[in-house]
């Protein structure tokens, strides 16, 4: 399914594509195509996974859980010793308008 993806590391926000319990692809907005490896989840986690991006150094890791509403997932992505936010909003269908 895909996600919109906001976070507090811009470099991150665009979308992913999630199956599972693993991020199968992940687009950011400004950097394009990332590089994903999926991670055994930490107890207690859904989702835990690393992407890199070409031309940039620093590698993020996600760590996430499916949020209350089940709309998406929320957590936080790591730079090194740096937390920010991160959450995955579900993209909704476009939905046929129905003929009368």
């Amino acid at each position: 399914m895909t996600y919109n993806v906001t976070s507090g590391y811009s470099i991150l926000d665009g979308s992913c594509e999630i199956t599972g319990t693993g991020c199968a692809s992940y687009t950011s907005t400004s950097h394009g195509a990332g590089k994903v490896l999926n991670l055994p989840s930490p107890s207690g986690w859904t989702l835990h996974f690393s992407v890199s991006f070409s031309g940039v150094a620093r590698t993020y890791v996600i760590t996430a859980n499916p949020n209350p509403s089940g709309s998406g997932y929320t957590g936080h992505a790591n730079e090194g010793d740096k937390k920010e936010t991160w959450a995955a909003t579900a993209v909704q269908p476009a939905v046929a308008a129905k003929g009368y």
